[in-house]
């Protein structure tokens, strides 16, 4: 799963205590409400839109505008520089020529890991764009130490929702979400929709994972077992 946290210095402390952090003041003055749609469920990737789509506020599949899935808000991301070239100049582009800001922008998808659906960047290539701003999720979860250096850098602005692929102790949550099993898909649910530090989370069913963790069969029209535990989970919120 991937997870935003609402990034204030009371609730979190996602790189060093030392580190300065956004006020809720701040964050709430934007337009974009924090829980997008009011439902904190969502999608990464549009595999089970068909079968989730009336219990989840919103979903993203990684490039500047998703389309295809109209009756669900789509959340932009700058992905970064990636290994594939073309597709990489074409998704820029695209984002160059949106006619409106978006609501959300996620920023870098694992910027810290070198793999072909992976930003790969140096932290000194990392960079700042409008609307409520999600921070660049990070792909070695138990390390965070591309995130730490990125923060140091001379930024525009700071991030106002902290994405993560897992819970570990420097957030100050103990619990952790790898949506990997149709057990921990209903506990994540439960303790995600009852923190009130989480804004939102996803099931993905993006590239890398195994066939048996993806939410549907092959052709889509029918949930898996863990795609169909998701529904039953986030269906008692929404």
């Amino acid at each position: 799963m991937v997870c935003f946290l609402k990034y204030t210095g009371a609730a979190l402390a996602v790189i060093s205590t030392a580190i300065a952090s956004p006020t809720s003041a701040t964050v709430d003055a934007r337009k974009a409400p924090l829980i997008p749609n009011g439902k904190k469920a969502g999608s990464a990737g549009g595999r089970a839109m068909r079968h989730w789509k009336d219990h989840i506020g919103w979903w993203y599949d990684w490039t500047p505008k998703p389309s295809g899935h109209d009756e669900v808000m789509g959340v932009s991301m700058l992905r970064g520089r990636r290994h594939q070239r073309k597709t990489d100049a074409d998704r820029l582009r695209a984002f160059q020529i949106l006619h409106e800001t978006p609501l959300y922008l996620l920023g870098l998808n694992e910027p810290d890991c070198p793999g072909k659906d992976s930003a790969d960047l140096r932290v000194a290539q990392g960079g700042r764009a409008g609307s409520l701003l999600g921070s660049p999720s990070m792909c070695k979860q138990k390390d965070e130490g591309w995130l730490a250096k990125f923060r140091t850098q001379s930024l525009d602005a700071d991030w106002d929702l902290t994405a993560i692929h897992s819970y570990k102790d420097s957030i100050g949550r103990p619990a952790r979400s790898s949506g990997r099993s149709t057990t921990s898909s209903t506990t994540s649910v439960d303790l995600f929709e009852k923190n009130e530090h989480v804004m939102a989370y996803a099931y993905t069913g993006g590239g890398g994972l195994a066939p048996n963790w993806l939410p549907t069969n092959g052709d889509g029209s029918q949930l898996s077992e863990s795609g169909g535990t998701y529904l039953n989970a986030i269906t008692k919120y929404n």
